[in-house]
């Protein structure tokens, strides 16, 4: 089993600082992915594909390639088994389609085992270092899922979270199963930002073509189709939002952290 991670990137200058946590920068939680990569205990197993929106002129300018030539990456299985693709989307809708092409196209040429699994990441996400041996432990169990999130969404506690749309979940009910030493529930819906097998990627391709709003998306998937879609508690990412963040972490010590391991300037976690 192999883990395949599409990268969704843009030029920073495109993005927008609002709604961010204080600790929060694009490079930060690059860093942080490439920082639990290099960690994990089979890294010749992940391959790690950059889909990046922009010019070669934007690539050449932005921070992703002085992380590729580092020097401990380069001589990593991680640097050996990490491609770059330039798009040109635009816009959110596009990119995510073209990435979504450059997958079902990579399910001919590149990922062949049904059990392989295809992690879509956008790029404002907040990895734990070693969120990679919990989700191999999860897919190598006999536990039923279709879809994983890393991110415990803040959404699903309404009662401390002040995120607004927390008031769609004040009535919700999970499963909780255990593997590996980690907890997980089922939920009905999470961003755009998730784990999947090959086999699911293709059996649901068609819904996926459909490019819609993440939440309709996934209760389209669990309350209709009936697929499992599992999040962590608690989580091993956060997508970088202040007012929902995953629980019951020090996510600015998680960015701290991961800022003094790449020397990353302090003015990109301010």
């Amino acid at each position: 089993m192999k883990i395949h991670i599409y990268y969704r990137h843009t030029p920073v200058t495109r993005t927008t600082s609002r709604g961010r946590p204080s600790w929060f920068s694009h490079e930060i939680c690059f860093a942080s992915l490439l920082d639990s990569l290099l960690a994990s205990e089979a890294p010749e197993d992940i391959f790690l594909t950059i889909v990046f929106d922009g010019t070669e002129a934007d690539f050449a300018a932005d921070f992703i390639p002085g992380y590729l030539a580092r020097p401990d990456v380069e001589a990593s299985p991680i640097g050996k088994n990490v491609r770059v693709v330039r798009i040109t989307g635009g816009t959110q809708r596009r990119a995510s389609s073209a990435c979504l092409s450059l997958i079902k196209q990579d399910c001919v040429d590149r990922i062949r085992d049904e059990d392989d699994i295809i992690y879509s990441l956008e790029n404002d996400y907040l990895h734990l270092p070693d969120w990679v041996a919990p989700v191999v432990a999860l897919a190598q169990s006999n536990v039923r899922w279709d879809y994983l999130s890393l991110y415990d969404h803040g959404d699903k506690y309404p009662e401390n979270c002040d995120y607004i749309d927390a008031r769609r979940y004040h009535h919700l009910k999970s499963k909780i199963v255990v593997a590996g030493g980690h907890h997980w529930r089922t939920v009905p819906s999470t961003c755009g930002t998730f784990l999947q097998r090959r086999s699911v990627f293709l059996r649901d391709f068609k819904f996926a073509t459909l490019c819609l709003n993440d939440m309709y998306h996934f209760r389209i998937l669990t309350e209709l189709m009936r697929r499992v879609l599992l999040t962590p508690v608690p989580g091993l990412s956060t997508h970088s939002m202040e007012q929902a963040l995953s629980p019951g972490i020090d996510w600015a010590k998680v960015a701290k952290d991961v800022a003094g391991r790449f020397s990353v300037e302090a003015s990109s976690v301010d």
